[in-house]
């Protein structure tokens, strides 16, 4: 009840992915990994996955930390993003 129930919503709430705050326009550069992302995106949403996250609500990419991430459990890396839940 916390979050958005749709996609859209999710993407453009305030503050959520930075792309969002600071872009110009929503027209992608590269069309071959937009499609790759859409391709994706169709499947994750369309067909039963694994959650690599068990769960997890909140990530961050290695580069920065966050003051928030202490109030969390790590849950998982991939790649350069790390995931957390609350418990």
């Amino acid at each position: 009840k916390r979050f958005p129930d749709n996609v859209c919503d999710v993407v453009y709430q305030r503050r959520q992915f930075s792309w969002t705050n600071s872009m110009k326009n929503d027209v992608p550069e590269d069309k071959k990994a937009f499609d790759v992302a859409m391709r994706i995106a169709h499947t994750v949403l369309n067909y039963p996955v694994v959650d690599l996250t068990q769960g997890a609500l909140y990530y961050h990419n290695t580069s920065v930390k966050p003051y928030w991430s202490i109030d969390y459990t790590w849950v998982d890396q991939i790649e350069d993003h790390i995931f957390y839940r609350r418990d």
